[in-house]
């Protein structure tokens, strides 16, 4: 699918460019090559049109007009009419997402664009959805519409992170005798959990096998580590940078499909993920040259221990070839980059 689609608007011919992306945390890091790209062919000319949250630290190096954020249900649903006051007029509208709502077909005909670029049949320009395409190339593939021939991988480095999120991981990678440090995330929704006693099994398993590392679990509550074996080091509760700074700070990851997995790879750490009713093909490892996946074949109950410790062991052996690919503290903290015209 990269490269397939043929060139078929110039950046220069539109001026009122609204991009709509409304996804949550992971999927933003999967969306922001195609954000970047679509900056860069642009010069930030657009509107970004998003959800509410905390999109400064993922797309704070993305150069854009303006951002208006509005409220959205599971569904996909929102405020038509107050996304479209917000926006005003519109020439192009850029939807790079995978899915499509009843609201964002209303919004398109209530701006009444010349030109739409999305993956749907509403779209002026109709991109192909394949669920087995992974969704960073899905969504570049608004990008080449426009004239972009680069990869993904062009616009894929890490976003940055705050010096006192950076000073807080390398902090407890001091604190743990800076052994090498597998870093482990267990929390998402509740189809895509793995049961805490596999995770045991796993974990005790792998210090077995690799007395040299440490352990750690970051997650956002503390009651999802209680059950959690007593060896494994435990941190809850982090702000939102401090607990990417951690995943990005680990020698090997291992967790279930959500943000924190996404991190490890746009960090290209070393990594193990576990799927079972999320599709790997789509929402796997996309950037980090070692890694593996463990797919319980749409069920976390089909992933076994043994599994994941004989992946986790082919990963780490790997890893030993793959010096660390990012400092932790390379890339400028984040600043939303707005121009004002």
């Amino acid at each position: 699918m990269p490269g397939s689609i043929v060139p078929a608007l110039h950046p220069g011919d539109y001026e009122r460019v609204v991009v709509f992306f409304a996804n949550a945390l992971g999927d933003q890091i999967l969306a922001l090559p195609t954000l970047r790209a679509l900056s860069r062919r642009f010069d930030g000319r657009f509107t970004l049109l998003t959800i509410e949250g905390p999109l400064d630290l993922t797309f704070g190096d993305v150069p854009r007009d303006r951002t208006v954020k509005i409220d959205i249900s599971y569904e996909g649903e929102f405020d038509v009419a107050a996304a479209a006051d917000a926006v005003g007029a519109a020439e192009l509208v850029i939807c790079p997402q995978t899915w499509h709502s009843d609201s964002i077909s209303a919004l398109l005909d209530r701006l009444a664009p010349p030109a739409s670029v999305g993956l749907d049949p509403r779209f002026s320009i109709e991109l192909p959805l394949d669920r087995d395409v992974h969704q960073v190339d899905q969504m570049f593939a608004t990008c080449q519409v426009f004239g972009e021939t680069r990869q993904p991988e062009a616009f894929a480095t890490p976003f940055g992170l705050p010096a006192a999120s950076v000073e807080l991981a390398e902090g407890v990678r001091e604190a743990l005798g800076g052994r090498p440090l597998l870093v482990v995330h267990t929390e998402t929704k509740l189809p895509k959990q793995w049961p805490i006693e596999k995770w045991n099994r796993t974990i005790v398993a792998f210090m077995d096998a690799f007395p040299d590392y440490a352990v750690i679990a970051v997650s956002r509550h503390a009651h999802s580590l209680e059950s959690l074996t007593p060896e494994v080091h435990r941190l809850s509760g982090l702000p939102l940078a401090s607990a990417a700074a951690m995943f990005a700070a680990g020698d090997v990851f291992l967790g279930v499909d959500s943000y924190p997995l996404h991190v490890a790879d746009l960090w290209q750490v070393p990594a193990v993920g576990l799927f079972g009713p999320s599709n790997l093909r789509e929402f796997g490892y996309r950037f980090t040259p070692c890694a593996a996946h463990v797919d319980g074949g749409g069920t976390m109950d089909g992933i076994h221990p043994e599994q994941v410790l004989e992946k986790l062991a082919e990963v780490v052996n790997q890893s030993r070839a793959f010096p660390r690919a990012y400092p932790l503290g390379g890339f400028s903290a984040p600043v939303v980059t707005l121009r004002y015209r």
